[in-house]
């Protein structure tokens, strides 16, 4: 299923809202990705979209590189990091770095895609040096708990909303509906694989990484490494 976005502004060919994106909060992303790895570590912020991420990242005194295919997500990235507009699944630099994300659920699309994000990652990988991923946890692949996530919530006001729910195996399927206090209204129709412990290690060893331990209590964060060998 190609993801699908409405609303005013600029949409992404991914369905992604820039305005939207420029707006929403940071969830204490850098924060976690900063306890996980060294002080000062050069980082690849792999679809860093609008710089959500990416501004905490610069605050705790990383070097961020962030990669985005959208050079309207690109013109809203903070001062102090460094562009590049590219396609993930093509992007080979000529340098190596000490972290490289893909947050956001970006490893949540297709096998294929996902595939090609982590070869991507690991291209990217000095000698020693992390990937950290955010999946869409297992737990999320029925009905009833998205349901428990649909009710609108309100942060920053931005008020958050789930539509059109539907799980078809490990794939979840729904409408994400923000609409902000001015009036504005987005929505963002998306599939996401709920890809379980076994089925992303099978995937970071396809693509020359080793899983090395969950970041969080909800395990919906993942660090990994480049494998021997």
């Amino acid at each position: 299923m190609q993801p699908t976005g409405t609303g005013p502004g600029a949409i992404t060919p991914d369905g992604c809202a820039v305005d939207l994106y420029a707006m929403l909060p940071a969830h204490g992303e850098a924060e976690l990705i900063h306890a996980a790895v060294l002080a000062g570590a050069s980082v690849l912020e792999l679809g860093c979209g609008t710089g959500r991420i990416t501004r905490g990242l610069l605050a705790l005194g990383h070097a961020v590189t962030g990669v985005d295919f959208s050079a309207e997500m690109l013109a809203r990235m903070p001062d102090g990091a460094r562009q590049v507009l590219n396609d993930i699944e093509t992007l080979r630099l000529d340098e190596r770095f000490d972290v490289v994300t893909l947050t956001s659920n970006m490893v949540s699309g297709p096998r294929e895609q996902a595939l090609a994000f982590l070869r991507t990652a690991r291209a990217h990988l000095d000698p020693g040096g992390l990937v950290v991923i955010e999946r869409l946890h297992p737990r999320w692949a029925s009905v009833e708990a998205l349901e428990s996530l649909a009710a609108p919530r309100t942060r920053d006001g931005i008020t958050g909303s789930m539509e059109d729910i539907a799980v078809h195996g490990d794939v979840a399927v729904m409408t994400i509906r923000y609409a902000y206090q001015d009036g504005r209204v987005w929505t963002q129709r998306a599939a996401m694989h709920a890809w379980g412990d076994a089925e992303l290690q099978s995937m970071l060893a396809a693509t020359g990484l080793r899983w090395v331990r969950c970041l969080d209590a909800d395990e919906d964060w993942v660090l990994a490494e480049a494998s021997a060998g």
